[in-house]
């Protein structure tokens, strides 16, 4: 590898070392955790962990395969586009109907996602609307799901399309650097985006209003506030419309953080369940992980765009090509960010349920509640059609949670070690 693709894919080595060296650590302290923890209770493990039913097993084996296909199709697709000569025609009739750079790269990435779209449409149907039909996890019917899909893409359109034309401009103004622009640049864009989603983005798809039960909006405020993750509300949002499933969440930062439930959940959980749900995920504020992920996919963007910039010399030195600033490569970026991200896929997961499970321990340690947790658990399983436990490879790969049954047996262990700390 030359000597300039060597530094700048240093900060690819940092970011994968540095991953790599949390993980082991974090799994060595894990392993010697267990090891001093007391044993369970066979027969309390039974009792607590929910029955591996066929209908979740067969439901998370179609998720499996699509997802799979999913990521087949995406790929393939970007090689089938970035081949020959058809990123250029499609450049040349930009130019065509497009005066200035800055136009004819967004008309060209335009139409390149609503091309994409429309090819991946069939499929995205089948996987994400008649699947979740057949198993009784959607209420929605083809027109409000296609409805939803055409306010994803035009929400995809308006942050991708300046997006990309603002790197594009940055690649030709400063060709050589422009990989450390583009980076802080897209740093920038994250941040901006957390900000802004719950009050623009999310409201075009569910509607949000106070939580109308005060005592249960009181007592998740008080827990916020011990948690030190201050909120400006408590809201309540209107799933039941589209599905069967339910979930909790904390959403935005400083001003425009605030707590979300779902109508699904406020349906059936008590509210020692949903205030141990709501403590996971302040867990999540309370340990920096939002932003300790955007410093790191920060530093992945950072390396990607780095060693892209080989990608993109070569792609724009093909004949018919103007170099590596000409719009008509970026199916080739796109391509070669698209394996990179399948390829990283499974460290992520793993980082990711790394700080699952220490927020599950947060959980436990601010409300005291195993029974509550492990019950959460029950009806998360039962309600969204999770297989308990899947495979030691499919949890590696895909999960970006513990199974249902490690995050039970956390819980059980904590119960346990908890136990013989009060004798």
């Amino acid at each position: 590898m030359p000597q300039g693709s060597c530094k700048r894919a240093l900060p690819w080595a940092i970011l994968l070392g540095a991953t790599a060296s949390g993980l082991a650590t974090w799994t060595l302290r894990q392993r010697r955790e267990r090891a001093r923890a007391p044993r369970i209770d066979p027969e309390r493990l039974r009792e607590a962990m929910p029955e591996r039913e066929a209908k979740a097993v067969a439901y998370t084996r179609i998720r499996y395969a699509t997802f799979f296909l999913d990521e087949a199709l995406g790929l393939g697709l970007l090689l089938a586009m970035q081949r020959h000569e058809r990123p250029i025609r499609l450049r040349e009739w930009a130019e065509r109907h497009a005066k200035s750079p800055g136009l004819r790269d967004a008309l060209f990435t335009s139409s390149l996602l609503a091309l994409s779209s429309a090819i991946t449409l069939p499929f995205s149907f089948v996987s994400g609307h008649l699947v979740e039909r057949a198993f009784g996890l959607s209420r929605q019917s083809a027109l409000s799901w296609m409805a939803d899909a055409a306010k994803s893409l035009a929400v995809s359109l308006g942050i991708a399309v300046p997006a990309t034309a603002g790197l594009y401009a940055i690649i030709r103004r400063s060709p050589q650097a422009w990989w450390l622009w583009g980076a802080g640049a897209s740093s920038l864009l994250t941040v901006a985006l957390t900000h802004i989603a719950p009050v623009v983005i999310d409201p075009l798809f569910f509607r949000y209003r106070p939580l109308r039960d005060e005592a249960l909006s009181e007592r998740l405020v008080e827990l916020a506030r011990r948690a030190g993750v201050p909120v400006v509300g408590v809201f309540e949002a209107d799933y039941s419309r589209k599905t069967t499933k339910a979930n909790a969440y904390l959403t935005g930062v400083g001003s425009t953080r605030r707590i979300v439930l779902t109508d699904t959940l406020l349906q059936g959980y008590t509210h020692d369940e949903i205030a141990v749900i709501l403590a996971h995920e302040l867990g999540h504020h309370r340990f920096g992980h939002l932003r300790t992920g955007i410093v790191l996919g920060g530093l992945g963007t950072l390396a990607g765009f780095a060693i892209a910039d080989g990608v993109l010399t070569r792609a724009g030195s093909r004949p018919g090509y103007t170099g590596k600033g000409d719009i008509a490569t970026l199916p080739s970026l796109a391509l070669f960010l698209g394996l990179a991200s399948t390829v990283l896929m499974p460290a992520g997961n793993a980082l990711s349920r790394v700080w699952e499970r220490q927020c599950d321990r947060f959980a436990l340690d601010m409300t005291r509640q195993p029974d509550a947790f492990i019950g959460v658990m029950r009806k998360l399983a039962a309600q969204n059609l999770a297989d308990p436990a899947p495979s030691a490879l499919i949890e590696a790969l895909l999960y970006t949670h513990p199974s249902i049954g490690n995050r039970i047996r956390m819980a059980l262990r904590w119960e346990a070690l908890n136990a013989e700390r009060a004798e």
